[in-house]
């Protein structure tokens, strides 16, 4: 893919697999819902940066091998700009047609519910991980890279941390510093055990689904001085634990 400029684009009209090497230089490829394979054992993925990537859309997907104990960068964007992910297999484990899919927004049950990158400091993305056919002991980190213009809502890199939405929640993880990777900053989930939706949250992030599905909680005011309010949906009893900006249960 070597266009005259950055944002010229390729639109595929069905899926579509490449036998050797996928190089991409200049110019975006727009796979408009299907499948862009890069072959495994044969095939390769070279360049990719701002100016060349993969764009895929709601349904399209970027599928490419990784052999054990590998690290693989997807090069994909969504229609905000360039954020790939970058994958690294855990314990040897294998994983012959992994996909992975970016669009911007974040919605507050992982695949629905309303877009909280509306209104929470949050990077304005979602990574989704799949595999094509039975792949059992999933093991693996999930880095993901973003440009400054995806931080929404006066998101705080110093105090972010990858989350997987698992067991009906958004997980909240030891925050830490974003790592810079040139112009672009990092956050990873380490120790994936399956495959599913993923995004950066800061310790501010607060108005989401943080409990067991069909429990939704309201902290307020948000910033707090004196004093803290927490509403539940229901009449259930919780326990809340409340962080402090360095991690720690305060």
């Amino acid at each position: 893919m070597n266009c005259a400029t950055g944002t010229d684009t390729l639109k595929l009209a069905s899926d579509m697999t490449v036998e050797e090497e996928l190089s991409l230089l200049n110019g975006i490829i727009n796979v408009q819902g299907n499948t862009l394979t890069v072959r495994n054992n044969t095939g390769k993925t070279t360049g990719g940066s701002a100016n060349s990537y993969v764009l895929t859309g709601a349904n399209g997907k970027l599928r490419q091998e990784i052999l054990a104990d590998a690290t693989v960068t997807f090069h994909v964007g969504h229609a905000n700009g360039y954020s790939p992910a970058i994958i690294k297999s855990n314990n040897a484990k294998h994983f012959p047609e992994m996909t992975v899919n970016v669009v911007a927004g974040v919605k507050a049950a992982g695949a629905t519910g309303a877009d909280i990158a509306a209104t929470e400091p949050i990077v304005n993305a979602t990574w989704t991980t799949s595999h094509t056919g039975t792949q059992t002991n999933v093991d693996y980190d999930m880095t993901m890279a973003w440009a400054t213009g995806m931080e929404v809502n006066s998101f705080d890199r110093s105090q972010s941390f990858g989350t997987q939405y698992t067991s009906g929640k958004w997980e909240k993880n030891m925050p830490s510093a974003a790592t810079a990777m040139g112009p672009m900053y990092t956050s990873s989930r380490k120790g994936a055990q399956s495959f599913g939706t993923f995004t950066v949250f800061d310790t501010k992030t607060l108005d989401i689904t943080d409990l067991n599905t069909g429990r939704t909680v309201q902290v307020y005011p948000n910033p707090a001085t004196d004093m803290l309010h927490f509403a539940l949906n229901n009449n259930s009893n919780i326990q809340a634990t409340i962080y402090s900006t360095t991690g720690q249960a305060v």
